[in-house]
């Protein structure tokens, strides 16, 4: 049977040995008031109910569901078993890019990848509103994701995985460009062909890596 925030306060109140009045006392309601949410005959406000946590060494969102909050830096994925010809060539796409291209294949998800960014071609230093991905940032690219212009994606050229802002210009022809503009004339690329034979997916989020 599922707990309720109320039956969640009462274990935590007794192991800490804190009794409904203390509790009233410690967030400045009434012993009353602290009863009435126990029996279920109120409701506490959000920031009341913040105030018990914070009194009972707890988080929020445990208080709410029981469960330990979700750490937001971190980008939520279920891993699949991998299958051997899969793992082989997760593998061998991992050898392939132990030279240092900016990004590091960190696992392989079905028909998704995460990847380590480790160079700064997707921020724009001189300006701070714009969307970019900074250098240690988490990145999911999803295969399966049809790319939008003006999206990132991940493409392959060789051996060689590159983050890239794509811009269709005619049907087979395309530009692929980074955000920092200290590397427009170097890293650009004008790519004429079918785009599906070097992409590999779109970005679908990312996190910075917390140091």
């Amino acid at each position: 049977m599922t707990q309720t925030w109320t039956e969640r306060v009462r274990e935590k109140a007794a192991e800490l040995h804190l009794s409904d009045a203390s509790i009233g006392r410690a967030i400045g309601v009434s012993k009353t008031t602290v009863c009435s949410w126990m029996r279920g005959h109120r409701e506490a406000k959000l920031e009341q109910k913040r105030q018990v946590a914070e009194l009972l060494g707890v988080s929020l969102h445990w208080l709410e569901t029981g469960e330990e909050e979700p750490n937001p830096y971190v980008i939520p994925y279920i891993k699949p078993d991998l299958n051997a010809n899969q793992l082989d060539t997760f593998l061998a796409q991992k050898a392939a890019l132990q030279e240092d291209t900016g990004i590091r294949l960190m696992e392989s998800i079905g028909t998704s990848y995460l990847l380590r960014v480790n160079n700064d071609s997707m921020i724009d230093p001189g300006n701070g509103t714009r969307l970019g991905i900074p250098p240690g940032s988490t990145v999911q690219i999803d295969s399966d994701t049809p790319p939008e212009p003006g999206n990132f994606i991940l493409i392959q050229q060789g051996e060689t995985l590159m983050l890239r802002v794509w811009q269709p210009i005619e049907s087979s022809l395309h530009l692929l460009t980074v955000i920092n503009p200290l590397y427009q004339s170097d890293l650009n690329i004008k790519y004429q062909g079918n785009l599906k034979d070097i992409f590999k997916g779109t970005v679908v989020a990312f996190c910075r890596e917390l140091r």
